[in-house]
This record gives C-alpha cells, sequence and structure tokens, in this order.
C-alpha cells in the first residue's frame, strides 16, 4: 500500500462490477474508471525555535532603536499553513520584535540602575 503525502496525488483505476440477481459477475456492466485522490494539508505541525534558547548582551544607555538580537522559528507545513508571526506574550515594554523576521530592538533606553526586567 503507497502512503498518501499532501504534497501529491496519487491515480489509480477503479474497475466497477455490476452483480446479476443470482450473485454472479455479469459482463454487461464492467466499466473502468480513473479516480485521483488529493491529500489535503491539514496544520498539524507547530512552528518551533531554531534554537532552544537565545541570549542576548545589551549594553545600557544606548538609546532606543538598538538592535538587540535575531530570533528564527520554522514551520515545517506545506503553505499556506506555515505561515506564523512572532510576538511577546506577555508583552515586553522595552523591546519590541518583528513579527515576521524576529528582529528584537529597543523600544527606549535602558538603564541598569533605574529598570528591573
Amino acid at each position: 500500500m503507497e502512503t498518501l503525502n499532501p504534497a501529491q496525488s496519487t491515480k489509480g483505476f477503479v474497475d466497477f462490477r455490476c452483480r446479476n440477481r443470482r450473485d454472479k459477475w455479469t459482463c454487461a456492466c464492467i466499466d473502468v474508471a480513473e479516480l485521483v485522490i488529493n491529500v489535503v494539508d491539514v496544520n498539524d505541525e507547530r512552528p518551533g525555535f531554531e534554537l532552544p534558547v537565545y541570549i542576548f548582551d545589551v549594553e545600557e544607555n544606548q538609546s532606543a532603536g538598538v538592535e538587540v538580537g535575531v530570533v528564527s522559528a520554522v514551520d515545517r507545513e506545506l503553505s499556506p499553513f506555515n505561515q506564523f508571526t512572532l510576538s511577546w506574550r506577555p508583552s515586553v515594554e522595552q523591546f519590541s520584535i518583528d513579527s515576521k523576521t524576529g528582529v528584537i530592538t529597543t523600544t527606549q533606553t535602558l538603564d541598569h540602575e533605574l529598570q528591573v526586567l
């Protein structure tokens, strides 16, 4: 038996036969038709980060808008189920993250003595 992959279709042939009243095959009703099975992909894979932990160092007293680092995630699904965005949960006011690229930047000047993350 062939395993069906959502990235492809498979074709086969179905043999249709009719039976008469005595449960015997009758040759008059034999027909063959092409059968196409399209496997529909479902969103059954979750996106995951490429690294288990990301650690970034940020120097204090830099202005807002400084790039801190980049996080990267992948979703092994086929399109359109491989689309996702990145965001903070809960939100982090000192940093922003680009929802598509994963670039993390500061949103304000960081002062080690005044701010606790």
